[in-house]
C-alpha cells in the first residue's frame, strides 16, 4: 500500500511539474513575442527619422517621396509614382552588369 500511495504522489508531481513547465513556456513565448514587436517597433521609428532627416533629393535619389517614407519603412502598399526616366535607366544599367 505504501508503494502504491508513492506511485501516486509521484505522477501527481510530474503531472504538476509538467503544468508548470508549459506555463512557463508559454509565459518565455508571450514576453518573446512581446520583445520582438517592441524592437520591431523602434527599429522602424529610427529608420523613420533618419530618412526624414535627408533632404528632398537624397529622398529622390534612393526614389521616396516624403509622404511615402512610413510606408516604405513598414512595408506597407502605398501609391508609389512611376520612376522617372533616369530611374528606369538606372535599372537597367544595373541589370546589366
Amino acid at each position: 500500500m505504501l508503494i502504491s500511495l508513492d506511485h501516486n504522489n509521484l505522477h501527481a508531481r510530474q503531472k504538476r511539474s509538467t503544468t508548470e513547465t508549459s506555463i512557463a513556456s508559454w509565459a518565455l513565448m508571450v514576453v518573446g513575442r512581446l520583445w520582438h514587436r517592441l524592437h520591431r517597433w523602434n527599429r522602424s521609428r529610427l529608420a523613420i527619422a533618419a530618412l526624414y532627416s535627408l533632404d528632398d533629393a537624397a529622398l529622390d535619389d534612393i526614389g521616396l517621396d516624403r509622404s511615402m517614407i512610413e510606408s516604405a519603412v513598414r512595408h506597407t502598399p502605398a501609391n508609389r509614382r512611376t520612376p522617372s526616366r533616369r530611374t528606369s535607366q538606372r535599372t537597367i544599367d544595373s541589370r546589366r552588369i
